[in-house]
């Protein structure tokens, strides 16, 4: 797959709007079941009615532990 950065910036986009919406409440972390890469950037496929991952996870290019983890960095990094 070739790289193209018209296509990445979109996905970048795509996750920025989700994560607002996660930060409005609007979805739970395990009710946000969606995946997509492009190059080195993926969404992780969140499990529902799972309220802890067993392993890591990426949203972008940051690696979480934990659920909780996600949503402090949402709280802080999401307009």
């Amino acid at each position: 797959m070739s790289f193209n950065p018209i296509a990445l910036i979109n996905e970048n986009k795509r996750l920025n709007e989700q994560l607002r919406e996660l930060k409005k409440g609007r979805y739970t972390l395990p009710s946000l079941c969606d995946y997509f890469s492009i190059g080195e950037v993926a969404f992780a496929r969140f499990r529902k009615n799972t309220p802890d991952f067993p392993s890591p996870f990426l949203i972008g290019r940051k690696l979480f532990w934990s659920v909780d983890k996600v949503d402090e960095w949402v709280n802080n990094n999401v307009d």
